[in-house]
């Protein structure tokens, strides 16, 4: 994982949130991050949810990434905001 992590940049401040991406709510006096990954459960549809969530909570900086895992084939319908 260090590796990975390294490869990325993210050799300064690093954080990892785990929590309901289809439920974050505003993220308030948190500051924004700038890359996001995905993993829900293939097949139910989540991935658009939480990319709204995220959208609209403001959870992200402008020109984020976000990496989303699914099937293979799987379309993923993204938020107009994307």
């Amino acid at each position: 994982i260090r590796r990975n992590i390294e490869a990325f940049g993210l050799t300064g401040e690093t954080r990892i949130f785990r929590r309901d991406a289809t439920d974050l709510g505003p993220a308030g006096n948190m500051p924004p991050y700038s890359l996001a990954f995905l993993d829900p459960p293939y097949g139910k549809g989540l991935a658009a949810k939480a990319l709204a969530g995220l959208a609209e909570g403001g959870w992200l900086t402008p020109g984020a990434i976000c990496v989303v895992e699914d099937r293979a084939g799987e379309h993923l319908d993204q938020p107009d905001s994307y």
